[in-house]
């Protein structure tokens, strides 16, 4: 582990769940899932309430999210500390694109996911989220 890996693991959780806002993530594992449709089939899920800190479809763009139409209208960037998902989900448990996000009772699908790394382990999580 390195030196910065306990301490900003820590840091981006305390600082999200006392700022950010209170989002559902449904935990999808196995199943078949279809990037079409956005659906999920024979996928046992597991969900837990996190805090989150949000922002637009600028955001995404920023921090270089897909290609030119890959980010539309709506999309909205969802970061998660890294920590408080594993303390949900499981040791070693990730965000994938067939997780979802519910926010203000709308479920969003996670389309990508980018790891924001301290180190050798992740601190925190920014999911690109369509409706």
């Amino acid at each position: 582990m390195g030196v910065l890996d306990g301490v900003a693991r820590s840091v981006a959780g305390t600082l999200i769940a006392r700022f950010g806002k209170r989002v559902g993530v449904v935990y999808r594992r196995g199943g078949t899932y279809d990037p079409a449709s956005g659906t999920i089939t024979g996928a046992p899920e597991a969900t837990a309430t996190l805090s989150a800190l949000m922002g637009d479809t600028q955001r995404l763009q920023r921090l270089g999210f897909g290609e030119i139409g890959e980010v539309q209208a709506g999309d909205l960037a969802v970061d998660l500390p890294a920590r408080d998902f594993e303390a949900a989900f499981g040791a070693g448990a990730v965000p994938t694109p067939a997780d979802a996000v519910v926010v203000d009772g709308v479920e969003y699908q996670v389309k990508q996911v980018k790891p924001m790394w301290s180190g050798e382990q992740v601190a925190m999580y920014t999911l690109h989220i369509r409706r």
